[in-house]
């Protein structure tokens, strides 16, 4: 397994959002130990909290951070989100707050002029995190809608969803 690799980078700035059970906010400078830990079975991690907009899942119940969630707009191309990264901790997972995370930023980023389609970013090596993804409506992209940039490696599959209008 390649090493993780965390940067320290500012990353306590980015929006919050509240949700029916938890709040997305912008990773705290000093929180990098948290997010090392939460991702230890994830071959890597998009390092730059300034490249991704990077948030804790944070459960409104007793305000512990459970979860980290990536993404970043305009990615991989004008009116386009992607989703990186998306881990909960041990113990947390299959609770529904991925899917309540996710939500939260789609609805958010459809009210943003521009965005219109989203795109997840999943390891084939991580069976759990391709359900994850179809249950939430997302579908595997065809072979003509990945010719972006970071396709080419073969790890990967880009998930995408289009939701109606």
């Amino acid at each position: 397994m390649a090493p993780i690799l965390v940067v320290r980078a500012r990353c306590d700035v980015g929006m919050r959002l509240n949700g029916q059970r938890i709040t997305l906010r912008p990773q705290l400078n000093g929180e990098d130990e948290f997010i090392r830990e939460l991702i230890t079975e994830l071959p890597a991690i998009h390092g730059d909290c300034t490249a991704w907009d990077r948030h804790v899942v944070e459960r409104k119940s007793d305000g512990s951070s459970v979860g980290v969630v990536e993404h970043r707009v305009e990615d991989p191309a004008d009116g386009w989100a992607t989703f990186g990264t998306i881990v909960m901790s041990d113990g947390q997972r299959g609770w529904g707050y991925g899917s309540e995370a996710v939500h939260l930023i789609e609805e958010h980023l459809l009210k943003r002029e521009g965005v219109r389609r989203f795109r997840a970013r999943v390891d084939k090596r991580i069976g759990l995190a391709l359900y994850f993804w179809l249950r939430r409506g997302y579908r595997p992209a065809r072979p003509d809608q990945t010719s972006w940039p970071d396709q080419k490696t073969n790890d990967i599959i880009s998930m995408i969803h289009i939701p109606q209008e």
